[in-house]
Parts: structure tokens; C-alpha cells; sequence
């Protein structure tokens, strides 16, 4: 929903008096080389079901962390929880994600892109209690692994001189596969009226505010 940036090194660089020469200036150009964004957002995750229609897999809230350069390169780390519940059951899963990618901003508006890797524990929920719907392989199912590329565009507010905030929507794709298998591959679990929970693993597609 919204992005708060913190500039406390921008300001500090403004606020402290510029020695004159190449020292200086080198001095100055390196307070204010990064910027940090803290970034809640909310949104849902839609998935292929066997029809091939696009289905509602979860809703989600996530929180990311981004170290951005003044030319636009950054580091991001996100946390996100995505969940659904369908009578007796329900999925909760948790996101991780590490990643690289570039913001263009033109005064109050921006721009971003970014690829980064996944790591997906998830458990169902039966009664209370934890349940695995059945693999076919007989073997464990872990964590999903894969990765995402996520783009977003918002518009800045600045109440003050070191915070801002951005309000915009985010569209993105992520392509996972599970862990202790030997051939990945998405995996249902219907309730007792056989609606189907959850499609897990595979191609999913997101977006919402952030």
C-alpha cells in the first residue's frame, strides 16, 4: 500500500557544512548514496486450475526491505504470508524472497523491476490440525523453491524532507517447484465438497497495492 523511504543519509549530508574541494564532495556523494524503503503491501495470488481458468489461490500481505542506490540499482528482501480458507481446511503459506532490480523515478512517480529468488514453507490445516494432501510419489513434500519477477508503479507523497511514502499497484509472476520430489509438480487438496483449496507449485500470477 505504501512505501516509506527513509533518507536520514540525504539529510544528514545537507544538514552537515561541505569542506571545499574533491574530498569534500567525495564525502557528501557518499551520505547520500543509498536509500532505504520499508514497503507493506496487499494483494492476492491467482493460479491455472485443471480447466485452465485462472482461480483464486490465497490473499496475501507481505513486507519487503529494499536498499536502493541513487541511480536506481537495489537489494530487496521480502516476507510474505498468503492464506485461504475453504470450510473445515485451510493453507498458510510463507514467503521468502531474496533479489535484485532497478527504480526509475521522475520526481513523484516510479518505476520498478525485480527478479529475485523463493523459498516457500506452507502447511494445510485440517480441524486445527496439519494435513498433506498426497503427492503420488511417496515421497516428502518440502518447501517450494523458485523465483519471481515483480514490476510495480506508484506515485510519492513527501510529508517531510527525510520520509515519503508511494501508493501503486504491483503485478507479478513466480514459478515454483517443491522440494523432495523427484519430478515438481503442482499439487491440490479439496475439501470434503471437492472445492478445490489449493494449487501449489507451478506458475502463479500476483498483484495489489504496495
Amino acid at each position: 500500500m505504501f512505501e516509506g523511504v527513509l533518507l536520514a543519509a540525504c539529510m544528514a549530508a545537507a544538514s552537515l557544512p561541505t569542506p571545499s574541494g574533491p574530498v569534500g564532495s567525495a564525502r557528501a556523494d557518499s551520505r547520500s548514496l543509498w536509500e532505504v524503503g520499508l514497503t507493506p503491501s496487499l494483494g492476492g495470488v491467482l493460479t491455472l486450475e485443471e480447466h485452465e481458468t485462472l482461480q483464486l489461490a490465497a490473499r496475501t500481505a507481505a513486507l519487503e526491505l529494499a536498499l536502493r542506490k541513487r541511480d536506481g540499482g537495489m537489494l530487496a528482501i521480502e516476507g510474505r504470508w498468503a492464506g485461504r480458507r475453504v470450510a473445515d481446511q485451510e493453507l498458510h503459506r510463507l514467503r521468502f524472497s531474496f533479489g535484485f532490480g532497478y527504480a526509475k523515478r521522475t520526481r513523484a512517480f516510479e518505476v520498478m523491476a525485480l527478479a529475485a529468488f523463493v523459498v516457500e514453507p506452507w502447511a494445510i490445516l485440517r480441524d486445527g490440525r496439519g494435513h498433506r494432501p498426497p503427492n503420488g510419489t511417496g515421497g516428502p513434500v518440502g518447501p517450494l523453491v523458485g523465483g519471481r519477477v515483480h514490476l510495480s508503479a506508484g506515485v510519492f507523497f513527501r510529508p517531510h524532507a527525510a520520509v515519503a511514502f508511494r501508493l501503486g499497484p504491483y503485478l507479478e509472476a513466480t514459478g515454483t517447484t517443491f522440494t523432495g520430489i523427484a519430478n515438481g509438480r503442482p499439487i491440490g487438496a479439496n475439501d470434503i465438497e471437492d472445492e478445490l483449496l489449493a494449487r501449489l507449485g507451478g506458475l502463479e500470477v500476483g498483484g495489489g497495492l504496495g
